[in-house]
């Protein structure tokens, strides 16, 4: 059996679950640009480097 390829891209809705937030605030993040997205169709998919940049230019409180 091939062996499947590894994830590099995810759904909104599984990017809230790793991220912890609501899923709104996923579509919020990328309607405003914070949180790069491809569309494929009329879904959006988050690449795991466009996570990774969201979490290291978030400021601290």
């Amino acid at each position: 059996m091939a062996e499947s390829l590894p994830r590099r891209a995810w759904t909104p809705k599984e990017v809230a679950t790793q991220l912890g937030i609501p899923y709104e605030t996923v579509l919020d993040l990328i309607h405003k640009k914070k949180l790069g997205a491809v569309t494929a169709g009329r879904y959006y998919l988050v690449p795991d480097f466009e996570i990774e940049r969201f979490l290291r230019t978030q400021e601290l409180p």
